[in-house]
């Protein structure tokens, strides 16, 4: 499976919403994947939430060869594709993404696209959290994913705000 191929389209839609950091980038390709569409990207946790190597190496490929742009804005550097980039979606198309995973990419755009990088950074980690409680007991506790998040995040987040993005993920049919 060639990462670029898959990445660049994914940018490109993502870019209708927002000009993606490489925070973001990474939190929305990890929910696209949590809501089912086969990206191949392993995840583990980091400083910002979960975090892929290999998406990270993905992107940094991509700019060598001159496919997307990163622009420095602030602390941030925002992702563009170029025109070598938007060349290579339309030989390749959507990588074959059939109907279905265009629908789960789109649901994870409408609904998390236009979160700030601290939203997905808190969104992403509580999910990750919650799967790996899963994994360990078998249902997903709220007070067990809370105390998770902060035994990552410490005090960056409230438990107020980790309840709420557990309610929010579990509207979003993320703890099924």
């Amino acid at each position: 499976m060639d990462h670029r191929l898959i990445l660049l389209p994914v940018i490109e839609m993502i870019s209708k919403i927002q000009a993606p950091g490489k925070t973001a980038l990474q939190k929305i390709v990890y929910l696209i994947e949590r809501n089912g569409v086969n990206l191949d990207f392993d995840y583990s946790i980091y400083y910002y939430g979960p975090y892929s190597s290999l998406l990270d190496y993905s992107i940094q490929s991509l700019e060598l060869e001159g496919a997307i742009e990163l622009e420095q804005d602030g602390f941030t550097q925002r992702i563009y594709n170029t025109d070598i980039g938007k060349g290579l979606i339309a030989e390749n198309g959507f990588s074959g993404f059939s109907q279905i995973e265009l629908e789960k990419i789109n649901f994870v755009l409408d609904n998390f696209a236009n979160f700030s990088a601290r939203q997905l950074e808190l969104s992403t980690t509580t999910d990750y959290v919650a799967v790996e409680i899963k994994e360990r007991h078998g249902n997903f506790d709220d007070d067990l994913i809370i105390n998770g998040v902060k035994n990552i995040k410490g005090s960056k987040f409230s438990d107020t705000e980790i309840a709420n993005a557990i309610k929010d993920l579990k509207k979003h049919g993320y703890f099924n």
